[in-house]
């Protein structure tokens, strides 16, 4: 509202009329309009019509429902937990500070107005100063007045529909390092995972405010699981690979060494006993021939055996303890191809259990890291 001096009258010489109704067109006003307006055309163009009341003395009252688009720079590092402070300016552009000179009126009915709550924000106060502002254009400084709104977003529709989902999410991609190989189910698990992941990161940026200035804290603890996300389906692959490894050798020894650093392995350790050429090394050898007549066999002049037979180095075998020889070496071999796979499938359960420890301690970590920052930027934060 504003006083015309050239809109007075007295009431008593027009039948006692005290106010009257213009248009805005029929009579002198401002253009006063908040400096931080985004938006280009007016909510409804009806409103542009709103008429103003004129009192006998020249007091000129304007009120009009609008709808402004306002700029506030925003700091969403403690998304969902944000404040912000929007600043407001007002000022006539048309008028400079020796013509027009705009105050604020400390009316508890619009204060109240201003604080009125929605599904999303929460306003926890205002400030309003008079401030006077020169510009490069004119040497006479404008009179603005500025409104700083000090809004709160409301967190709780985001805790649940943002933060459990995450936490759940991040317990799942936990669980592929706990399933078994054999499951048969620890690759669709690790595949289903991603996509879960990459559906749920559209919805979040959806519901996350676009800005390159400040990254939210939860982004970062979100990448981490991502990325964790997408190495296990990596380290999935090189443990079904090492446990259906049918290669009837031993461990590599690096692999042991990362794999058993202490150098323990947790099954029996297999080796060979014979000399390559078909022969034990040593000079015993000790047959069961359950089974078999209890014939003797003579191995050297004067000398006969029955139930065990010891072989002589450097004796010619007869045909029998030869045959014996080759199935006793079949057997062995076939227990040293069966150990060897058994140490490979140990290998890849261990090595699961090695990336289960580090996925959990980088997810922790970085829920550290993430709480730490909120707990410090909290205090200085608005």
């Amino acid at each position: 509202k504003w006083k015309d001096e050239f809109l007075t009258w007295n009431p008593e010489d027009y039948g006692g009329v005290t106010e009257i109704n213009f248009g805005k067109d029929q009579i002198w006003f401002p253009d006063v309009t908040p400096y931080e307006r985004v938006d280009t055309g007016p909510v409804d163009a009806n409103m542009d019509e709103t008429f103003l009341t004129v009192d006998y003395e020249g007091q000129v009252v304007y009120y009009n429902l609008a709808f402004y688009a306002i700029f506030c720079k925003m700091d969403v590092r403690l998304f969902p937990y944000d404040s912000h402070g929007c600043l407001i300016r007002f000022l006539a552009y048309s008028f400079e500070g020796d013509a027009v000179s705009l105050y604020y009126v400390n009316d508890s009915d619009s204060s109240e107005n201003i604080l009125k709550k929605n599904g999303v924000w929460s306003v926890s106060g205002y400030d309003i100063q008079e401030v006077e502002t020169t510009y490069l254009c004119c040497p006479t400084p404008y009179r603005e007045v500025y409104y700083t709104i000090y809004i709160r977003r409301e967190s709780g529709f985001y805790v649940l529909n943002v933060g459990v989902p995450t936490v759940l999410l991040s317990l799942t991609t936990l669980s592929v390092f706990v399933l078994h190989p054999e499951s048969g189910e620890k690759v669709s698990l690790c595949v289903n995972n991603v996509l879960a992941l990459i559906i749920f990161q559209q919805l979040l940026a959806t519901n996350m405010p676009p800005t390159g200035d400040e990254t939210p804290i939860v982004a970062y603890y979100f990448v981490v699981v991502i990325s964790i996300s997408y190495l296990s389906v990596l380290t999935t692959c090189l443990t079904l690979g090492i446990y259906h490894n049918k290669a009837k050798r031993p461990l590599p020894k690096l692999l042991k060494l990362i794999l058993y650093p202490g150098g323990c392995l947790s099954h029996r350790r297999v080796t060979d006993s014979s000399d390559g050429r078909g022969n034990w090394k040593g000079d015993t050898l000790v047959v069961n021939h359950a089974g078999m007549e209890d014939t003797g066999i003579v191995l050297s002049p004067g000398t006969v055996t029955t139930g065990a037979t010891r072989i002589i180095p450097n004796q010619p075998m007869q045909p029998s303890v030869r045959s014996i020889n080759r199935g006793s070496r079949r057997r062995h071999s076939e227990a040293s191809a069966a150990a060897f796979e058994t140490e490979w499938v140990h290998a890849a359960i261990r090595l699961d259990m090695i990336f289960f420890g580090l996925a959990l301690s980088t997810m922790l970590l970085a829920l550290a890291y993430c709480l730490f920052l909120f707990i410090y930027e909290m205090p200085n934060h608005v």
